[in-house]
């Protein structure tokens, strides 16, 4: 799909490019921005390396222009540099916006693309030390591979930032934090003749992958007294599905543990929900895009202290911090909130506020705008050496 909207002659046209459509928080991250962006007059697309769907449905609903090569991951790639550097620069020329550095970036400069290149890291830095020993050289072979070929990296979080730091980087590295629609991802209306449900609804959105600990959450939601009338919704699939559902069962949680699979309409997801979680166990979040929707909607989010988590959740002000696998701390905590409405509504209320303050997708929108700016203006100027490292 090809865009033919206006933009702003002075700005440098923009494509983000993603390995497919699969769902994910930085699929969903992306297509928000692109969005908010294109709102602001700049020409900004969206490219795939394989397919674009399912999130080619929602970049249609913002009317966010994007293409898919259909290529396999991995040799396809590396066979077919000039096939991905010409639809980049068809679809926007000047800034390429890759998802992590990598062999991806240098495909691009290796198959002729001129722009400047970005490479956007969302997290994928955080999962390589828990890797078998070769796979991890593998990650940190694709890594170095493509560095060079990049001109900035953006994290996500100062907490990738501090990672990525510590280890060979892109010399002009920033971070800009992820945002979301504070339009779209808003508390419900304070409306008297609104149905009140007599549960209290504690909602959890992730992939049900290993290590987002989603089953501490049901462990934890067993102690808590069914007198309470509290349930968990889960939001979003997985191949860990099928055992959750079966412990659900087996702990005897019954109608009390509800799995959703694939919401498209996640705000109302969040309204919904009295209170959020987001679990985290072995994995280490790079930021938590559910926490963040969850806290636009006035939800207190519980969260373990793992990755940028106790950043974006302060403890005891827009939410309740425990220790990842917790389970009887997890009980605690939802316990807390199912007794306390003061302390709910509180902490609720400071979560978006917190929002407002520091996650609005137009905030994140501008500082990707004054970037890529900034970077394809000094990309323009003829230097020695367009990218450099630190060791």
């Amino acid at each position: 799909m090809r865009s033919t909207a206006a933009h702003r002659p002075d700005s440098p046209d923009i494509t983000f490019v993603l390995w497919s459509g699969d769902l994910g928080g930085a699929q969903s991250v992306t297509a928000e921005l692109a969005s908010a962006m294109r709102r602001r007059g700049l020409h900004v697309s969206v490219v795939f390396v394989t397919c674009s769907e399912p999130l080619s449905h929602h970049l249609e609903s913002l009317d966010v222009p994007f293409a898919a090569l259909g290529l396999s991951r991995g040799r396809a790639v590396l066979r077919h540099p000039r096939k991905i550097a010409r639809l980049v620069e068809e679809m926007g020329g000047d800034c390429a916006l890759v998802i992590s550095s990598g062999y991806l970036a240098a495909a691009l400069r290796v198959g002729g693309y001129g722009g400047a290149i970005l490479a956007v890291e969302h997290g994928t830095i955080l999962q390589v030390e828990g890797l078998p020993l070769v796979r991890r050289l593998v990650r940190r072979l694709d890594r170095a591979s493509g560095l060079w070929a990049c001109d900035s990296e953006i994290a996500v979080s100062e907490f990738v930032r501090g990672v990525l730091v510590r280890r060979r980087h892109v010399e002009h590295l920033v971070c800009i934090e992820n945002g979301v629609d504070l339009e779209r991802f808003r508390p419900a209306s304070a409306d008297p003749a609104r149905p009140r449900s007599d549960q209290l609804v504690v909602g959890c959105a992730a992939r049900l992958v290993p290590g987002k600990g989603v089953a501490d959450l049901l462990r934890g939601l067993v102690l808590v007294p069914e007198s309470r009338r509290v349930v968990v919704h889960v939001a979003g699939d997985g191949p860990e599905r099928p055992e959750l559902e079966a412990l659900a069962a087996e702990v005897g949680l019954g109608e009390r543990a509800q799995f959703l699979g694939y919401v498209p309409d996640m705000p109302a997801f969040w309204r919904s929900c009295a209170v959020a979680a987001v679990p985290t166990r072995e994995l280490v979040e790079s930021f938590s895009i559910a926490a963040v929707e969850a806290m636009a909607c006035g939800g207190p989010v519980i969260a373990s202290r793992r990755g940028a988590l106790p950043d974006v959740v302060v403890d005891g002000v827009t939410g309740t911090l425990v220790e990842a696998g917790d389970v009887d701390a997890l009980g605690a905590a939802i316990r807390a909130y199912a007794s306390d409405p003061a302390l709910r509504e509180a902490h609720g209320a400071a979560a978006r506020e917190r929002c407002e303050e520091l996650y609005g997708i137009e905030r994140t929108a501008a500082a990707y705008a004054r970037v890529c700016s900034e970077v394809h203006r000094r990309r323009a100027r003829p230097v020695s050496a367009a990218t450099r490292t630190h060791a």
